[in-house]
């Protein structure tokens, strides 16, 4: 069953490794974090194959509650 992940810090560490997982297991995923860098990085990287429509990124500030309200 494809499932779609929120991933809050996807463009590094755990969150980034996540990703890709929930990328090479069929999944969506929207990857969400305050470094536009990391993120751009994250999509140049995980977009391979059929991985490219499932991939949505945004920049994310989490202490920003209005921010995350929209992003939710």
């Amino acid at each position: 069953m494809r499932k779609t992940w929120f991933i809050a810090g996807a463009a590094g560490g755990l969150g980034r490794h996540l990703a890709g997982t929930a990328l090479a297991a069929g999944h969506d995923v929207l990857a969400a974090d305050i470094d536009a860098d990391g993120l751009s990085e994250l999509k140049a990287t995980a977009l391979t194959g059929d991985s490219a429509g499932r991939l949505l990124t945004t920049e994310l500030d989490l202490t920003d509650g209005p921010t995350v309200d929209r992003a939710v």
